[in-house]
Order: structure tokens, then sequence, then C-alpha cells
């Protein structure tokens, strides 16, 4: 794990007495070290107050290991997602990340669905809230777990009378159905009437290029716009 140094300490008496370190909010103490990295020359790893002998003029550097937290991935139902730990790659299952690192995540709904809502909490105490903006949060000293929340689609079956087709303007009105994906309707009954025609059907194009649908047809289901 990285190691941060903070403050340093230059010493050149035989016996010195080293104060308690600070304590850095997403960081764990490592110790006093020679080497501001903190990979060589450590004095002393505890976190209270010690007093150590040294032999020669020294700066010691208080040295700190960044904390590293799991994210936990939860299931999600009519779609799938991603966590990206800052510039590593995105997965689709449990991971980790250090304190302060940007989390992004990404929804994929299935078919028939759209993304509705993040959520992100403490892991140890759900109540507590991870706020996501714009599908990322910045990582806190603590476990997260996130999910993600897909909703099915709603769309409305709207009945034209195509004017600008033919001869003259259609009197009379069709009522709109409210739809919902996976379920199946039966078309209104056409209430369009025009003068020197009969009514032949509904199409999803204008021109009568498109899909073909009776008048009160059964089992029309998930359209889409043409």
């Amino acid at each position: 794990s990285p190691t941060t140094s903070s403050g340093s300490k230059v010493l050149s008496e035989h016996n010195v007495t080293l104060t308690a370190p600070e304590a850095k909010t997403g960081y764990t103490w490592k110790g006093w070290y020679t080497d501001a990295a903190g990979t060589t020359g450590k004095i002393a790893d505890t976190n209270r107050a010690i007093t150590v002998t040294m032999d020669a003029v020294k700066t010691l550097y208080a040295c700190y290991t960044i904390n590293n937290h799991a994210i936990t991935h939860s299931p999600a139902s009519n779609g799938s997602y991603t966590i990206k730990v800052g510039d590593a790659s995105a997965v689709s299952t449990n991971t980790t990340s250090d304190f302060g690192k940007t989390i992004t995540l990404a929804a994929t709904p299935e078919t028939g669905y759209h993304f509705g809502s993040w959520t992100a909490y403490k892991t140890e105490t759900p109540g507590t809230i991870v706020t996501v903006t714009n599908n990322q949060f910045t990582m806190p000293d603590y476990a997260v777990t996130v999910g993600a929340t897909f909703l099915i689609n709603n769309y409305t079956i709207a009945f034209n009378a195509n004017d600008a087709n033919y001869v003259g303007t259609a009197t009379g009105t069709t009522a709109s159905i409210a739809a919902t994906y996976g379920v199946s309707y039966t078309l209104t009954s056409n209430g369009f009437s025009r003068a020197g025609y009969t009514f032949a059907g509904w199409n999803s194009k204008p021109d009568g290029s498109g899909t073909r649908y009776d008048n009160e047809q059964t089992g029309v289901s998930n359209l889409t716009a043409e």
C-alpha cells in the first residue's frame, strides 16, 4: 500500500522523546522512519510517545499507510452495472479501493428497462448514505456497498388521424393507451372518420410502409417508435 510522510524531526541527542503521531483520516500509522517513503530505516512503529536512542544526527519522518476498504457489488435485477476504481479497469464484482479514490459507476439496463438510481452506503451501517453524483463518489474511510435500481419502461400508444397523407380532415378522436413494457394490449377502436374513405387499419408509419395493425387488434406489446 502507498505510504505518505508527514513532517519530520532532526534529532542528534542520544536519548530523545518522540511525541505521539498525528491521526490522519484515511491513513493508518506506520512508524517513524529515516526514509521519507517509509521503506527503510524504521526507528519505531508505536503510535504512542516513545523515547529512542539516537547514534547520529538523523531526520525522522512520520509515515502512514493509506487505508484500503472493500466495495460490495450488490446483485441487480433487470440490468447490470460496473464499478471503476480510479484509473483501473471497470469490474462487475466485489472490489477494493484506497481512501480518496474516485469511484465511477456505469449501468446497463436490460431491454424494456431503464436505469433508475444508485444506492451506496456504509456496509457496517446501512443508514450512513454515500452520495453518488454524476455516477461517481469519493471512497470514504470505510467499506461501502453499492447497488443499482432499474425501472420498467412505460410508453404511450397514440393514434394519429394521418391528415397529411389524405384529402380532407378527419373528424373524431381515438383514445391513447398508457402502456408498460411486457404487457399486451388491445388497440383502441378507431374513432376517426374521413369523408370518401373507409378505414383500413393502423400502421406504424404515415405512408403505410411500417408494421400494420388491425382495428382493435389484440396481443399488441412492446411497441417502439419507427
